[in-house]
C-alpha cells in the first residue's frame, strides 16, 4: 500500500518531506490512520491556519492566541517553531494554491538535520505547484485513484451493509474513479436502482470526467464500416494495430507490443476523428476525448492539475483510446507569446507520452503537422503518422454509400447513380459529401417525396460554394505534407 511505501522511505531517511498528489478524502483518512498507528503525533494544516487533529481544545487556544485564524507565513513560522521541539511528529499540509512561502519552508525542512534526528515528517497532501528544488529532494508518492482490490472490498462492504447484490463488472466499471467517488456511486446506485449496477457506475464516471472540463467519455457505435473509402488506411490499422492487440500473446513471441501512439493528419473534414472513434470500436476499448479547447483555465494551477488528473484517469481506465484532437493547439514549445500554462501543460503531456509503462493508446489528430513540436513527432511518441487526405472518386462513392445506407438510411430513387455523383464531387471532403446527402434529403422533404432523386442531388450541389482553385492548392499542399511526415510509405498508395 502507498502509505507503507511512504513510511518505509522516511525510515530510510530519503527525505523528511513527502508529497502525496491526491484530492481523495478517503486517501487522507488512510494517511492519518497510518501515521497514527505508526505512533506519530499528527497535526493537520491548511492555508487558513494550523490545528491539531487530536486536540480540538489546543486548536482553539492557538487561534485565540493569534486573534483568529493565522495567515500563511505566520502559521508556517508557528509550525516550524513547535515542530523542531517535538519528537516523532507528522505535519500534514493541505495546500490550496501555489505559494512561494510554502515552497521555501518545504525546501528548508527537507534539508533540516534536526527534523531528521527527531524522526519527524512533513506531508503535503493534495495538488499544488511545487518547485523542482522541493520535489527533487522529497518523497513523491504515486497514489492510485483506486485499485481493483479496494473497489472489490468496497462493493462487498456496502452490499453486505445494505443487503443488495453486486458483480465483478461493477469493479471494472469503477476504474478511473477515486475511492470516495466509487463509494458514493455505489450508495447512489442502491438508492436509485435498489441494487449495485455497473451501468450506474459507468454513468457516474462519465459525469466525473465531464467535471474536469478536459475529458469526455464516448461509446462509438460503429467500427471501420462507418468509414467510407480509405481502404489502405483501414487495412493498415487492422493489420498493424487491431490484430496486434487482439493476438497479443502471439505478438509477444515476436517481441511486438501494441502501438501506443497514432497521429492522423490532413485537411479538415476528411475523417480523422471518425477514424479514431472507429478504431476504438474495432479494439473494443473505451473512447476518451481530451478537450484541448479547454486546456487553459483562468485559475492558477488548475490547468496543470486537471491535465495530471485526466492522464491518471486514462491510465486507470486503460487499456483505452485517448483522442487528442487539434494537438497543434499546444504549438511549438518556447514559441513567442506562448502561454506559460500551455507550456507547463505541454510538458506534462509530453512526459507522459514518452513513458515506457504507459498503457493508454493515444490517437491524435491535426490539420497542421508542420506546427507540431519536434518532440511530439519523434520516434517513441507516435508509432504511426498517418495522412488522411481528400478522397478519390472510388472513396467518394464509398462515403456516399455509407451516408445513405450505414450512418443513416436514406431511400434513393432508381435514377440516383452514386458512381456519377462521385465523379461530380471532385475535391469534396468526406464531411462535405455527408452534408450533400443531408441537403439532398432536405430538398426531397420540401417536395413531399418519399425518396431522394437525382434532381434533388443536382439542386443540393448548386448550393455548395467551394473555391476549387483554393481546394486544388490545398490538396497539393497536403500531398507534400504527407510525403514529409508520413512514416510508412505504404500508406501513401492511392491517396490523393
Amino acid at each position: 500500500m502507498w502509505t507503507r511505501t511512504l513510511l518505509r522511505k522516511r525510515s530510510a531517511q530519503v527525505s523528511t518531506v513527502a508529497i502525496v498528489p491526491s484530492d481523495d478524502p478517503k486517501r487522507l483518512e488512510q494517511l492519518l490512520r497510518t501515521l497514527e498507528s505508526a505512533g506519530y503525533n499528527t497535526s493537520l494544516w491548511s492555508v487558513r491556519g494550523l490545528f491539531s487533529v487530536k486536540n480540538a481544545k489546543k486548536d482553539r487556544e492557538i487561534r485565540s492566541e493569534f486573534g483568529g485564524p493565522m495567515g500563511l507565513e505566520e502559521a508556517l513560522r508557528y509550525a516550524d517553531s513547535t515542530f523542531r521541539k517535538s519528537e516523532h511528529t507528522a505535519l500534514v499540509i493541505l495546500p490550496a494554491t501555489r505559494s512561494d512561502v510554502l515552497n521555501a519552508f518545504l525546501k528548508d525542512w527537507a534539508f533540516d538535520y534536526e527534523i531528521y534526528e527527531s524522526d519527524s515528517l512533513v506531508v503535503v497532501f493534495g495538488f499544488t505547484e511545487l518547485t523542482e528544488d522541493v520535489t527533487r529532494n522529497a518523497i513523491v508518492i504515486d497514489v492510485p485513484l483506486s485499485t481493483e482490490e479496494e473497489r472489490r472490498a468496497l462493493c462487498e462492504e456496502i452490499a453486505n451493509d445494505l443487503g443488495v447484490e453486486w458483480d465483478e463488472q461493477t469493479v471494472a466499471a469503477g476504474a478511473g474513479l477515486t475511492l470516495h467517488e466509487f463509494e458514493a456511486a455505489l450508495v447512489e446506485s442502491v438508492a436509485i436502482r435498489r441494487k449495485i449496477t455497473a451501468s450506474h457506475i459507468t454513468a457516474v464516471k462519465v459525469e466525473v470526467a465531464k467535471k474536469t472540463r478536459l475529458l469526455e467519455i464516448e461509446e462509438p457505435k460503429f467500427g471501420f464500416e462507418r468509414v467510407g473509402g480509405y481502404d489502405e488506411i483501414k487495412l493498415f490499422l487492422k493489420q498493424n494495430i487491431v490484430r496486434v492487440f487482439e493476438e497479443r500473446e502471439r505478438a509477444e513471441t515476436l517481441a511486438l507490443r501494441p502501438p501506443r501512439g497514432i497521429l492522423f493528419f490532413g485537411p479538415g473534414g476528411t475523417g480523422k476523428t471518425l477514424f479514431a472513434k472507429a478504431m476504438a470500436r474495432e479494439l473494443n476499448l473505451p473512447f476518451l476525448r481530451l478537450k484541448t479547447e479547454n486546456i487553459v483555465s483562468r485559475w492558477y494551477g488548475e490547468t496543470e492539475r486537471s491535465m495530471a488528473r485526466t492522464l491518471k484517469f486514462a491510465e486507470e481506465v486503460a487499456p483505452a483510446v485517448l483522442f487528442v484532437d487539434e494537438i497543434d493547439r499546444f504549438g511549438k514549445r518556447g514559441q513567442t507569446g506562448e502561454h506559460e500554462t500551455t507550456r507547463r501543460t505541454f510538458s506534462i503531456l509530453l512526459e507522459w507520452l514518452g513513458e515506457q509503462e504507459r498503457k493508454t493508446i493515444v490517437v491524435a489528430a491535426t490539420n497542421r503537422p508542420q506546427d507540431l513540436d519536434d518532440a511530439f513527432v519523434r520516434v517513441g511518441r507516435f508509432d504511426y503518422m498517418i495522412p488522411v487526405l481528400h478522397p478519390d472518386a472510388e472513396a467518394r462513392k464509398s462515403i456516399l454509400e455509407v451516408h445513405t445506407s450505414v450512418a443513416r438510411k436514406v431511400p434513393l430513387d432508381e435514377d440516383v447513380e452514386l458512381t456519377e455523383l462521385a465523379e461530380r464531387t471532385e475535391g469534396f471532403s468526406g464531411a462535405e459529401l455527408e452534408e450533400l446527402v443531408i441537403r439532398a434529403a432536405r430538398v426531397a422533404f420540401r417536395r413531399n417525396a418519399e425518396k431522394v432523386c437525382w434532381d434533388d442531388f443536382e439542386e443540393a450541389l448548386e448550393t455548395f460554394r467551394i473555391d476549387m482553385a483554393a481546394r486544388e492548392r490545398q490538396i497539393k499542399e497536403y500531398r507534400h505534407l504527407a510525403s514529409r511526415f508520413c512514416n510508412d510509405l505504404s500508406l501513401l498508395r492511392n491517396q490523393r
